[in-house]
């Protein structure tokens, strides 16, 4: 039974995160630009870490605790390590030209916060983390502006598909050449058929979702960007895991350091949607048509980042997978079938589309059954 109600919520937390584009979608026209909407996403989830993280910390449940100056508490045994001696980041954000929302500006300047804490918790603790493994939150920084821009054009079902390709494929290589530390598996060849069926969906989709005002050159462009946040996905749970390995730090603190960097990464990027709006195609910040929901983007992918810490333990791994997916393909075909998460006029579907949805199922259980 409880095996069961665990599937079932896998499956669920594939539908919230199409939800989540829906979410940043709306936050994007109402702020004037999708970019803007990543930003405050990835911001107000690298603050609910950073108030979890805090709280964690004065209770001493964390093993890597901060630095006293910081929050007061006592420091982890650091007699086996060496500290570094390299001075500390600078602690002031940068600052935002152009036109800035008070609200925004609040947010983001906690997140950047968020990022200097992150730093010299893991330096003050006497671990010298490299920086390149704080890359992990610019690709799920690039998944969530790629999911805003894109889904409004081509649509949830062809993203989504494109998206479970690219992380079918990302697995693929990771498995067969031992990238990132991941052991060097023989691949079975059920799993390559499954990437086959997954990319046949892919191809179903698009040719079932033809026939829009979006350009095909756009098009094409979109549906590589879908594949890459698939790609990029997988790449940051890989850079995360080593993250995490290497530093000994804890969950919440390897989640702070993810979402507060790309946090600030989407605070520099989105700035210039403020200084250029002309070149970037933004407009004015439409304040009537903000809505309190529209700031639960990032809350979704907390749910996420700790659900997919946990119920893999409980179902394995290749239930996990095969229920995620299939929450998402579900939820993305219904959403432009009914128009239950937008857009607002509702797309036909022909057995073609679902087919291709199908396929996707197909392939993501064939990948994640044969090891």
């Amino acid at each position: 039974m409880r095996e069961l109600l665990v599937i079932g919520s896998s499956f669920l937390l594939g539908t919230i995160i199409v939800v989540q584009a829906y979410v940043n979608i709306n936050l994007g026209g109402a702020l004037g630009h999708p970019l803007r909407a990543a930003c405050i996403s990835f911001c107000v989830g690298a603050c609910s870490l950073l108030l979890i993280h805090i709280i964690e910390s004065a209770k001493g449940n964390n093993k890597i605790s901060v630095s006293p100056e910081l929050l007061s508490v006592q420091p982890a045994d650091m007699t086996a390590v060496t500290l570094d001696p390299d001075p500390d980041p600078d602690p002031d954000p940068p600052s935002m030209s152009g036109e800035v929302v008070t609200g925004a500006t609040t947010t983001t300047t906690a997140a950047t916060a968020g990022v200097v804490l992150s730093v010299l918790c893991s330096r003050g603790s006497g671990m010298i983390i490299p920086y390149y493994y704080y890359c992990g939150g610019l690709l799920g920084a690039f998944y969530v502006s790629n999911a805003a821009i894109s889904v409004p054009y081509i649509g949830y079902s062809v993203f989504y598909v494109c998206f479970v390709c690219g992380q079918l494929s990302c697995a693929l290589t990771f498995d067969r050449f031992g990238i990132l530390e991941s052991p060097v598996l023989e691949i079975h060849p059920g799993r390559y058929i499954g990437c086959l069926c997954a990319a046949a969906g892919s191809v179903a989709l698009l040719l079932a979702s033809r026939g829009g005002d979006t350009p095909l050159g756009y098009t094409v462009l979109m549906v590589l960007g879908s594949f890459l946040s698939g790609v990029f996905l997988v790449t940051q749970s890989a850079v995360n895991s080593i993250l995490r390995k290497k530093s000994k730090l804890s969950v919440v603190h390897t989640a702070l350091i993810s979402f507060s960097a790309g946090a600030a990464s989407l605070l520099v990027i989105s700035s210039l949607t403020y200084i250029s709006p002309t070149t970037f195609s933004a407009t004015p910040l439409d304040i009537t048509a903000l809505r309190w929901w529209h700031f639960f983007g990032g809350i979704i992918g907390l749910v996420y980042v700790g659900s997919a810490v946990v119920f893999p333990h409980i179902i394995g791994y290749a239930a996990f997978v095969v229920a995620l997916i299939a929450g998402q393909l579900v939820a993305s075909l219904l959403s432009d079938r009914f128009g239950l998460f937008g857009p607002e006029k509702a797309s036909d579907y022909d057995p073609v589309g679902i087919l291709g949805v199908c396929l996707g199922v197909l392939g993501a259980t064939l990948v994640s059954v044969y090891k």
